[in-house]
């Protein structure tokens, strides 16, 4: 039996870009038949900015922060009443640039002992998450407006990205990540509804932890979805208005 995993999806709950709701995502998920769901919030300025305190009403303080930005993964473990394997990992947008990078196995003691990851270096982050036994990953890298950095910063690189609102070009991102032999993630990058998420990747083995992902990414006992291909509900006129 196949098992279906997403790796990237947001709830409208923590990020500030998305709209919809645990329930409705994990209603949306289940239809579409996939057995586990990495959310992967949005960790930025942004997630406790001006623009999002209709969702983020804490202090400065560090410490609510990831309160909050961990809270949307136990809201969707509730929605899930044991429909989904919900698993969790950080897509990181840091104050050093403006690319966006995907973080899995890492713990909330992690995030909360490292209260300057927002403004440090991605080189730094980059060995940080991998000291502590994580995997840093770069999220659609030859998106518009993103910059392409050393590969050896990265274990894996997103080869599809399903957003319907972007061109990720991940025809591009499937070339760089075979020139450099990167692991080939793929994600829906899910925000809101609309089309059913097209991304993930495929195992032969349920994944039901943050450890057995780890475990199947590392050692690529998995197939993912659409690699290179265009996002398969892509619409150029949402693209083209978020660019105005």
């Amino acid at each position: 039996m196949p098992y279906l995993t997403e790796l990237h999806c947001h709830t409208g709950e923590v990020s500030r870009c998305a709209s919809i709701k645990n329930d409705e995502l994990i209603d949306v998920y289940v239809n579409a038949g996939y057995t586990s769901l990495t959310i992967t919030n949005h960790l930025s300025r942004f997630t406790f900015g001006e623009k999002n305190r209709d969702k983020y009403k804490g202090s400065d303080a560090w410490e609510e922060k990831i309160e909050f930005f961990l809270g949307g993964v136990t809201h969707a473990k509730e929605a899930a009443k044991g429909r989904l394997n919900i698993l969790w990992g950080v897509e990181l947008r840091s104050n050093t640039d403006n690319n966006d990078y995907l973080i899995h196995h890492v713990t909330k003691e992690f995030l909360l002992s490292h209260p300057d990851l927002l403004d440090e270096k991605v080189t730094t982050v980059s060995k940080w998450v991998r000291e502590a036994g994580g995997l840093f990953c770069q999220a659609h890298p030859f998106r518009d407006m993103m910059r392409v950095r050393n590969h050896l910063l990265f274990d894996a690189t997103e080869v599809y990205n399903g957003s319907n609102n972007h061109d990720s070009h991940n025809d591009l991102a499937l070339v760089w990540a075979k020139r450099f032999d990167l692991t080939m993630i793929s994600g829906s990058d899910y925000h809101r509804q609309g089309p059913p998420p097209t991304g993930g990747i495929i195992t032969d083995e349920p994944i039901r932890t943050n450890e057995e992902l780890y475990d199947v990414l590392v050692n690529r006992r998995f197939t993912p979805l659409h690699p290179g291909e265009m996002p398969v509900y892509y619409d150029k006129n949402i693209d083209e208005d978020l660019k105005k």
